[in-house]
């Protein structure tokens, strides 16, 4: 289980979709051509809808939103204080969530629908959701801010992900975002980690987050991670295999264990690994790129497990231990 960092973790006219309701419908539609005009003006023009605290079920039957309503299926749904625990009975499908609030969503399953769907959440507050995750489109994950702007410098907006997903498309972690993923799955075609937001994985020992992933990272990670990738205590595992590119300076962080078979890009950047004093991270697959360097940093474990041949300077500080299988890690 990824613990989050606090765990020790304007209304528009609505237009009725002739397949509301059918999110399989959408999905084939999706797959076999781009969303229609008419698709993407109703999803434009989706309403914002407010969950009435207290209540739990979350279909399209029970008059739990706004001044008692039902919930019309690829509206946006907003969670307020109190919100707590919403669970699905069933299905759902939502253009967008909005969490002003920790809250969690459970059981059942929720399709994001349209073309770029987002999971908002508010500086220093958490969403957990549980539910089974489908994606149609690109999905980013903001952090709202405190007063409508997203936070740079304070806490983090935080989404959990502790139940299956399956990403189809692009998703973005934007500045001061956290994205925490506990269960493998499929985070669609690539993932974008922006400057200062953070992907945290782990599975709790002796269960490993097992992703494979077509990445792209920078900066130093969202408030209170190690890093852009995060593996965030000793008790969590995570692997990871495809390929990172950094798109500027940025820094690959774990308190646990953390297996990296992906061939890295540094693009003439410099990439820090920070394995911190309780950390583990072994890396397994190549480091090439030409300028830039490598910093190994943390006071944790760092073990090279194959040849590089990225072009930069090699540093080691703070006390961190660096194995080596072979003489040429180092680059040149």
């Amino acid at each position: 289980m990824i613990k989050s960092p606090h765990r020790t973790l304007a209304p528009t006219k609505v237009i009725q979709s002739p397949w509301r309701g059918r999110i399989f419908s959408v999905g084939l539609l999706t797959l076999l051509l781009p969303l229609s005009a008419k698709a993407q003006e109703e999803v434009l023009e989706s309403e914002n809808r407010v969950w009435i605290t207290g209540r739990v079920f979350w279909d399209t039957t029970s008059a739990n939103w706004d001044a008692g309503s039902l919930w019309a299926n690829d509206d946006t749904a907003e969670f307020n204080q109190g919100t707590g625990v919403v669970l699905i009975p069933e299905r759902v499908s939502a253009s967008g969530l909005v969490f002003n609030t920790t809250s969690t969503i459970a059981d059942g399953s929720i399709t994001l629908s349209g073309i770029s769907p987002s999971i908002t959440v508010a500086s220093g507050e958490t969403a957990t959701i549980g539910s089974m995750l489908n994606t149609l489109g690109d999905l980013t994950i903001v952090n709202a801010g405190t007063a409508g702007d997203a936070d740079t410098a304070g806490d983090a907006g935080i989404v959990i992900l502790s139940g299956a997903y399956n990403l189809g498309g692009n998703t973005t972690i934007t500045n001061n975002a956290w994205l925490g993923i506990e269960t493998s799955g499929t985070l669609g075609t690539a993932l974008e980690v922006e400057s200062n937001g953070t992907l945290s994985l782990g599975g709790v020992d002796p269960n490993t987050v097992s992703l494979n992933a077509t990445l792209s990272i920078a900066g130093t990670g969202a408030e209170e991670s190690d890093g852009a990738i995060h593996v965030n205590a000793p008790v969590t595992n995570a692997s990871l295999s495809g390929t990172i590119t950094l798109l500027d300076n940025a820094t690959i962080g774990s308190s646990g264990r953390l297996t990296l078979e992906s061939a890295i890009d540094t693009a003439g950047h410099v990439l820090s690994v920070n394995a911190t004093r309780s950390g583990l991270i072994t890396l397994n697959g190549p480091i090439s790129g030409i300028g830039g360097g490598v910093t190994y940093d943390g006071g944790g474990t760092i073990t090279l497990g194959i040849s590089n041949t990225y072009q930069g300077a090699t540093t080691i500080i703070n006390g961190t231990r660096v194995t080596a299988a072979s003489d040429d890690v180092f680059g040149s």
